[in-house]
């Protein structure tokens, strides 16, 4: 019987939108901050679902407040209320326990050190597959959401506005008559590491890698759906050939970042091309693209920079510097496309010089390119699209998806950032 209405259900899931609006009613989540007191932290209501009370247990409601919950949570930095939605009694309903309070508590701490506070939050999600187990349900989502943010020195102040995206699987299990989550496995926009003191956060900070490893492997194997095929590496010869587009490029950059809120296209990639999540992520990928396609930056392809059967979708491939980090890394600083202007920790690349006032950081406009390293690896690219209204730089990516998100937001301690001023 159950699995029979479970059918139904599912059904009416792929057909459906959840939808959970905080801080206003539309999609344009933008609002004028007179001040900061209770009233601009607390969540001022949210649209649930129509939930069928003639089925056997849903999860719709549960759902809802559960995202709800989670997305609220690293807006007012309080993590007291969410053990509540978790199968503790199993290792992976603690592990995505404390990845959320972890994710919180940086998030937190990040706001603190730039000086700046979030004041709303717009959430949508979209269940996009279920399939029951045998310990309950899993399901997989959609989340776009999107954060304001003000600074809390800026007179007068200006709201701020980033989006994130991210794939999410949850398996959800019942326990006293209610749901709870048992599993949750997403690519993180937000997890990142920063100097936090309070107890709970340096313990959460204390999960092993090794069981975030072994817990992500399930949900990499439903989230990448693709495999790449790189040509191998050829030397770089310097292209001179075509001006580089920055407005197209930030427009491409926008259109195509995904499932961020903010972003264009309905959430999707740009089906001419092939993704590359399924192999290391999409990141360089979709900076290449944002580089290198004709409707975008219209910088010409050359040495193993370059990209084959576009319209051809999963059909297409690439060479190693269009989707390989370090191949492009190299590629930009040989090919005479772009200028490392810096390469350094955050206090290296925002220090005050005699050649950047401002800071190296200051220096990148939109349209120009950053690099993450760690370990001395590059690992990720992203492409700036803004500057916020204190000129920092925003940047936009893909796995994870972000739109104009501030440039060090997700990332480590020990992360290098290598700065690229892209030639016009």
């Amino acid at each position: 019987m159950i699995v029979v209405v479970w059918r139904l259900k599912r059904l009416m899931l792929w057909l459906g939108v959840l939808c959970v609006m905080v801080g206003g009613a539309a999609l344009l989540w933008r609002h004028a901050v007179a001040g900061l007191d209770e009233a601009i932290l607390s969540a001022s209501g949210q649209t649930q679902p129509e939930v069928d009370e003639d089925a056997p247990p849903d999860f719709t409601a549960f759902l809802a407040d559960y995202m709800h919950t989670m997305a609220r949570a690293v807006l007012t930095g309080e993590t007291e209320q969410l053990a509540a939605y978790f199968d503790t009694a199993t290792n992976s309903g603690r592990w995505a326990l404390e990845h959320h309070v972890k994710r919180v508590n940086y998030v937190a701490a990040w706001a603190n050190q730039r000086s700046l506070v979030l004041t709303h939050y717009a959430l949508l999600y979209r269940v996009v597959g279920t399939s029951p187990r045998s310990t309950g349900v899993r399901l997989q989502v959609n989340e776009s959401t999107g954060y304001d943010y003000v600074y809390l020195d800026d007179q007068p102040r200006a709201v701020n506005t980033f989006g994130i995206g991210a794939r999410h699987v949850i398996d959800l299990t019942q326990k006293d008559g209610r749901w709870l989550v048992r599993v949750h496995w997403f690519l993180d926009p937000l997890d990142g590491e920063m100097s936090i003191q309070t107890p709970a956060a340096m313990a959460a900070q204390q999960l092993s890698s090794l069981n975030v490893r072994n817990a992500m492997a399930p949900a990499l194997r439903l989230l990448q759906t693709t495999t790449a095929t790189a040509h191998p590496e050829q030397p770089v010869a310097a292209s001179t050939s075509g001006r580089y587009n920055r407005a197209a490029a930030v427009r491409y950059a926008d259109t195509y970042c995904g499932l961020a809120l903010g972003c264009g296209n309905n959430g999707r990639y740009n089906p001419q091309y092939r993704s590359y999540a399924g192999l290391g992520g999409d990141c360089t990928n979709f900076v290449s693209q944002v580089l290198g396609d004709p409707e975008a930056g219209g910088l010409a392809m050359s040495g193993s920079w370059r990209y084959q059967g576009k319209g051809k979708g999963s059909a297409g491939s690439a060479g190693a510097a269009w989707v390989s980090t370090d191949s492009f890394a190299h590629y930009l600083a040989n090919s005479g496309k772009a200028t490392r202007i810096a390469r350094g920790g955050y206090d290296e690349v925002t220090k005050a010089t005699a050649q950047y006032p401002r800071g190296a950081i200051g220096a990148l406009q939109p349209g120009d390119v950053i690099g993450y390293a760690e370990g001395g690896d590059v690992v990720h690219f992203s492409v700036v699209t803004a500057l916020d209204s204190r000129g920092v730089p925003l940047v936009n990516s893909h796995t994870a998806d972000r739109y104009h998100v501030p440039w060090d937001l997700g990332w480590e301690l020990h992360t290098s950032y290598w700065l690229y001023r892209m030639r016009d």
